[in-house]
């Protein structure tokens, strides 16, 4: 059974994506794409004029407690609870070692959010 779920800004619209800073979801006539991540328009025009910074690089792997995915919750968390934009940038490669697929992503938010969100992901 499909669940219909609506754009918060156009309620005859399905929903398409989620928006990479703040995690809600809207339809396609609200996102815009930039450097690979999906905006909705309030976060479009930050990500554009802020100033990103790199708060942490993990490892990801399938195992429900590894720290990318901790940090996928962290990340909802800080939007749900303190309104902080952040969104994580994805690395792709093959080990030289073993020719397995690896990868990573980088934690990233505004500068003057930095030791915020520092602390709140440390603890």
């Amino acid at each position: 059974m499909k669940i219909n779920k609506n754009c918060p800004n156009h309620p005859d619209h399905d929903i398409l994506m989620t928006c990479s800073l703040c995690e809600v979801e809207f339809c396609e006539d609200c996102l815009y794409e930039v450097d690979g991540l999906i905006c909705c328009n309030p976060h479009y025009k930050q990500y554009l004029e802020g100033q990103w910074v790199p708060i942490k690089k993990v490892f990801c792997s399938n195992d429900e407690n590894s720290e990318g995915l901790i940090l996928m919750n962290k990340k909802k968390k800080l939007w749900s609870l303190k309104n902080i934009p952040t969104f994580f940038t994805h690395q792709y490669f093959f080990s030289k070692e073993s020719g397995d697929p690896l990868s990573f992503v980088t934690f990233f938010c505004l500068s003057h959010d930095l030791e915020r969100v520092k602390s709140f992901i440390n603890q």
